[in-house]
């Protein structure tokens, strides 16, 4: 019967491999557990740092087709002024408006016959001291039959009960969601027990219609493709859209156009040295959507001229219009990655335009799914970084070690070449000419005979792949499960900040000798007997519980 010095004695190389098999299932097992624990909420910190960064950076190429068909009408303090000092036909002179001007303002939107306007005014309680509610209710239903414009008004949260105010409008109109909670950065698309929030119920409208708008991608979005739950991870563009009356414009602010690549460059090198220098490269106060106040409208249509109203009729006209308020005081803002704070309508516009442009291959937001995909690529992270321990751990970076290295880089390209078949030619183009590049710098300073300059001794240690190789490559399958997740299965971007921090951690753990003796004794006790049945049912429950983790 053997024993452990006995089994000691008869040590070789064979222990090298159950070695890489304890890590594997040591750092993945740590890994998986950090990752569903999400300690101090750091995980959904980190989560919103890299969608943020990369929504940021890819901006300057989000399409700008469906955002013809969106319109955005505003009532802000200056026009509520301008609108009552200048005596156009409204009663107040501050927030909140009577409803009889809201039934004011939404009949000259709808004498341009849009074909659907959303009311993102909150209508929860009629008031006391204003007794124009239900003349308003019957002028808005008017304008409904005489235009055939589709009204939809704020219902808040799903959640809530409505009031007999809401029901009177429910009964005449249509109510949708419009407010929420927990769902982060996400838009809700439909929650369970409810109707479509505005943003679906909108795209209904302009895209599963009879007519259906010229701005629709031709996935269209079906009942069955949305699920209770379901969220939208809500991509922002960053060209702003043509100011169509800028003689009236209330902003005197530029909005500064910029050639994509360029827009991108500067965002990324104003990200990257944010903390040394105070540059917001990437904030432009000019929104993504065309933007009308409500005092031009009107002004405009009584005074304008004829070609001026010419213009307002045809940007109005069958489109999607959503009017809605940017007040002082006022809490009805989003936080937008590119463009700063917004007023809150500007986000269901921006919603919108997600569904309209890319159709059922939206970019799915958090759910069960996002989570399997972040413990299946924190696997494939660890088996790849033991697998360049192992491979930069061989003796000398010879020529045969070149071709292995080269056959490496073949086989991480034609990987990246996958991404042709997702549709999304830009991204694919970025990650594949990067990780070349990356890997062909290490080959160019790492290979024989080219260990002499200040360059190549920080890629390589004596002649072999040193510690920048080593995190370089250790961080590619984080970008490219993070890539083909956001990019084929179109899901918001996996956790990568969080994933290179435990990449990091598992790099000083593999370079660490404090394993290597815990590894060597549980090795030496694997070879017992009696302790096999004991190591086999721990490896046996990590696999089933893995496989629960992919398949169930």
């Amino acid at each position: 019967m053997n024993t452990i010095p006995d089994i000691k004695k008869k040590r070789d190389g064979s222990n090298i491999f159950f070695g890489y098999i304890l890590r594997f299932l040591v750092f993945t097992l740590i890994g998986s557990v950090v990752l569903y624990m999400n300690p101090f909420g750091i995980e959904d910190k980190t989560d919103e740092a890299t969608q943020n960064a990369l929504y940021k950076l890819i901006a300057p190429l989000y399409e700008t087709n469906a955002r013809k068909e969106i319109v955005i009408v505003l009532v802000n303090d200056n026009a509520i002024e301008n609108l009552y000092s200048r005596h156009l036909k409204i009663g107040a002179n501050e927030w909140p408006l009577l409803y009889s001007d809201h039934a004011y303002l939404l009949t000259q939107i709808a004498k341009h016959s849009p074909r659907a306007v959303f009311v993102d005014v909150y209508f929860k309680k009629e008031r006391s001291t204003d007794d124009s509610f239900s003349r308003s209710i019957l002028k808005i239903g008017k304008l409904k039959d005489k235009y055939g414009t589709q009204f939809i008004f704020a219902r808040g949260s799903a959640d809530e009960e409505l009031t007999d105010t809401q029901k009177t409008i429910d009964k005449s109109f249509e109510l949708a969601v419009n407010g929420w909670s927990g769902y982060g950065n996400n838009y809700p698309l439909k929650e369970a027990g409810a109707d479509w929030s505005a943003a679906l119920r909108l795209y209904e409208l302009a895209c599963l219609s009879e007519s259906t708008m010229t701005g629709c991608s031709e996935n269209l979005i079906k009942d069955s493709n949305v699920r209770p739950g379901d969220t939208l991870s809500v991509r922002w563009g960053s060209e702003p859209a043509e100011e169509p009356f800028p003689e009236f414009t209330q902003d005197t602010s530029l909005c500064l156009k910029q050639v994509a690549w360029q827009s991108i460059l500067k965002d990324f090198f104003a990200e990257l040295f944010k903390g040394i220098i105070n540059i917001d490269a990437g904030v432009n106060k000019c929104g993504f959507h065309t933007v009308l106040y409500m005092d031009e409208i009107i002004e405009l249509s009584q005074r304008g001229t004829k070609a001026q109203k010419k213009k307002l009729s045809v940007l109005l006209n069958d489109k999607v219009v959503l009017y809605g308020v940017n007040l002082k005081g006022l809490h009805d803002i989003v936080i937008s990655p590119v463009h700063g704070i917004l007023p809150g309508v500007m986000f269901h516009a921006m919603a919108l335009d997600n569904l309209m442009t890319f159709g059922d291959k939206f970019t799915k937001g958090t759910d069960e799914a996002v989570g399997d995909i972040s413990v299946i690529t924190w696997a494939v992270t660890v088996i790849w970084l033991l697998f360049v321990q192992w491979w930069s751990s061989r003796s000398g970076f010879t020529q045969e070690q070149e071709k292995n290295y080269l056959a490496m880089l073949l086989i991480l390209y034609l990987l990246s070449l996958g991404g042709l078949f997702c549709d999304d030619f830009e991204l694919f183009l970025l990650f594949s000419i990067s990780s070349c590049a990356l890997g062909g710098s290490v080959l160019t300073f790492c290979g024989v005979d080219k260990i002499n300059n200040a360059l190549a001794k920080l890629l390589c240690v004596n002649g072999e792949p040193g510690k920048l190789f080593f995190v370089t490559f250790g961080v590619y399958p984080i970008m490219a499960c993070a890539w083909f997740s956001f990019a084929c299965l179109h899901y918001e971007p996996v956790n990568a900040l969080g994933f290179v921090g435990l990449g990091f951690l598992v790099y000083m753990a593999l370079g660490d000798d404090f394993l290597g003796d815990k590894i060597e004794m549980l090795y030496v006790l694997f070879q017992l007997r009696k302790y096999q049945v004991v190591f086999g049912s721990i490896i046996l429950a990590f696999v089933a519980w893995f496989y629960s983790v992919l398949f169930v």
